[in-house]
């Protein structure tokens, strides 16, 4: 996205109705609390696994043999994950927790 709103000139972002350059900030910020966080969860497993890296400096693990049980606890955990935080989840989000807190609202006011 920046590079992109880097590509277009100023000619056109000046035209923005708000600073463009803000938001990315505040995206990378997401993206760096998104990471801290799922690294948090993972940080304690990373010795189960060998780490190797490309030539790039890129890092990679090597896959390890999973049993299906627990492919469908990981895609039940990132199901989770995507409902209650992801703009996609958001339909699903309202689904489930708009009923139940327009009722506490009603019991509270």
């Amino acid at each position: 996205m920046e590079r992109d709103y880097k590509a277009i000139g100023e000619n056109y972002t000046k035209r923005l109705p708000f600073n463009y350059t803000e938001r990315l900030d505040k995206l990378k910020q997401a993206v760096l609390q998104n990471y801290t966080f799922i690294f948090k969860i993972v940080e304690s497993y990373m010795g189960l696994f060998k780490v190797y890296k490309y030539s790039s400096g890129e890092s990679y693990l090597e896959s390890l043999p999973v049993d299906n049980f627990n492919v469908v606890q990981i895609l039940s955990s990132l199901f989770l994950f995507v409902r209650d935080w992801a703009i996609e989840g958001s339909e699903e989000r309202d689904t489930t927790y708009k009923p139940i807190l327009e009722e506490l609202k009603l019991f509270f006011n």
